[in-house]
C-alpha cells in the first residue's frame, strides 16, 4: 500500500472524527484548522523534507499548532524554542473483515452514541451507568480512522478496548469500508498488534507551545 494513500486516509478520517474543517492541500501534505483549543491547526506531511518542515516552522504558525510527519525525529534541530515533541507514535494498518461480535463482560453494556455518514461513536457503561470505555471512528471515502479509544483506569484489563474496536470496525464494515489506518502510541500499539493491526511507519509530531 502506498504511503501517500494511507496518510491521506488518516488525515481525512481524523478530520471527520474530530469534526474539523476540511483538510487543505499544501506542499507535501495537508493543513487542517481544527477549531480546538489545545491544537489550533494540524500540519501533516506524507513525504517530508527538511525544507518543508522548516517552511512551516518559519511561517509563524498559530499557538498550539501541530506538525506531524512520516518518519523519525531526525529534524528536531529545525524546531525552535517553543516546539515540544509528542510521545512516540506509529501508523498502523488493517483490512477489516467480517468477525463475530466481541461481547462485553458481565456487568457492562455497549451502545452507539452517534452514527452518521462520517462518524461512529460508541461507549461501554456499567449496568449502574458509569462510563468504562469509549471510542469513535471517522469514516473517510476509502479509509476509516479509529480515534480516542479510551478505557477508564478502574476498568482496565477487562478486554473493553477489544470490545470497542470490534464494535467500531464492524460498524465501519457495514458502512462499506474495509481499510483502516490509525496513529498509535506505545500503549495503543500493543493492543492493536494483538488485534491484527500491522505497523506501517513511524509517526513524529511536534506541538507549538510558545511561552
Amino acid at each position: 500500500m502506498r504511503q501517500l494513500d494511507y496518510v491521506e486516509g488518516w488525515v481525512h478520517g481524523w478530520a471527520h472524527s474530530r469534526v474539523t474543517s476540511a483538510p487543505v492541500e499544501i506542499e507535501g501534505g495537508w493543513a487542517i484548522d481544527t477549531g480546538m483549543t489545545r491544537e489550533s491547526r494540524r500540519y501533516v506531511l506524507h513525504t517530508p523534507t527538511a525544507e518543508q518542515v522548516e517552511s512551516i516552522v518559519e511561517s509563524s504558525p498559530p499557538p498550539y499548532a501541530c506538525v506531524k510527519y512520516v518518519g523519525g525525529p531526525s529534524w528536531e534541530s529545525l524546531f525552535s524554542t517553543g516546539w515540544v515533541r509528542t510521545d512516540p507514535a506509529w501508523f498502523m494498518l488493517r483490512e477489516i473483515t467480517v468477525a463475530a461480535a466481541v461481547a462485553a463482560p458481565d456487568g457492562y453494556d455497549v451502545r452507539t452514541v452517534q452514527a452518521s455518514d462520517t462518524l461512529l461513536t460508541t461507549e461501554i457503561r456499567t449496568t449502574a451507568g458509569e462510563l468504562a470505555a469509549r471510542g469513535q471512528i471517522g469514516l473517510g471515502q476509502v479509509f476509516v480512522v479509529p480515534d480516542q479509544i479510551v478505557t477508564e483506569d478502574s476498568h482496565r484489563r477487562r478486554g473493553l478496548g477489544s470490545v470497542v474496536m470490534n464494535y467500531l470496525e464492524q460498524g465501519a464494515l457495514r458502512a462499506g469500508r474495509t481499510r483502516a489506518v490509525l496513529g498509535a502510541t506505545s500503549d495503543g500499539r500493543a493492543l492493536y498488534t494483538r488485534l491484527g493491526w500491522t505497523t506501517a511507519a513511524e509517526l513524529t509530531g511536534y506541538y507549538h507551545r510558545p511561552g
